[in-house]
């Protein structure tokens, strides 16, 4: 097989490659696509994981017979339920951007992190400092409310006139549309976004109530 016709195979599974994007200046995305893109990730996917995680945590303290410590962990240190799983989850993040250029959020609406107009996915030093600073200034580090106010902050600015944020400035690179996202994969993210906020907003509900 020839390295035209595999770069085409690669492309008719979504996930491009880095020679036909390299080949090509894709435009930067803006606006809504990026918005939805993030909102999957966070809103749902996030949740997904945050989920399996401690429910990781409590299978293996019940393998070893601890579960007493998963109320004095949980109950006392407030930041477990926030500031670990937000690290993990970044730690993933950057995996994902720098092998295969985006997101679970991202790979649906047809988005792609390029490093800078190059077209090139960019390297794992450069999606960790790019999910670091991610972090810290577009999600404030979890803490509850100003993460949600960041993100609204965040999401004005990525509309026209697109302002591009702190995390894609400091790492050096962009988020390019790589195929345009049909209504299916729009419908599906704004069905995803509304099941994670009422699971959220559920979730919250029930520890006040």
């Amino acid at each position: 097989m020839s390295e035209t016709e595999g770069a085409t195979t690669v492309e008719e599974f979504g996930f491009g490659s880095v020679a036909a994007e390299e080949a090509e200046i894709l435009p930067t995305a803006v606006g809504w696509p990026r918005i939805l893109a993030r909102g999957v990730d966070m809103l749902f996917v996030y949740l997904l994981f945050t989920f399996a995680f401690f429910a990781l945590f409590g299978f293996v303290l019940g393998i070893i017979g601890r579960m007493d410590l998963a109320q004095a962990i949980l109950g006392t240190h407030w930041l477990v339920l926030v500031i670990v799983p937000l690290v993990i989850w970044g730690l993933g993040e950057s995996l994902l951007v720098s092998t295969i250029g985006a997101t679970p959020g991202k790979l649906l609406l047809g988005l792609r992190v390029v490093d800078g107009e190059e077209g090139a996915y960019p390297g794992l030093g450069k999606s960790l400092g790019r999910t670091f600073w991610l972090l810290v200034r577009g999600l404030l580090l979890g803490i509850p409310v100003l993460t949600k106010l960041a993100m609204f902050y965040w999401c004005s600015a990525l509309m026209p006139p697109y302002k591009a944020p702190p995390w894609d400035k400091r790492a050096g690179t962009r988020v390019a549309v790589r195929r345009k996202a049909g209504k299916p994969a729009v419908a599906l993210a704004a069905v995803l976004i509304a099941a994670g906020t009422a699971w959220t907003v559920f979730a919250l509900l029930s520890r006040l109530g």
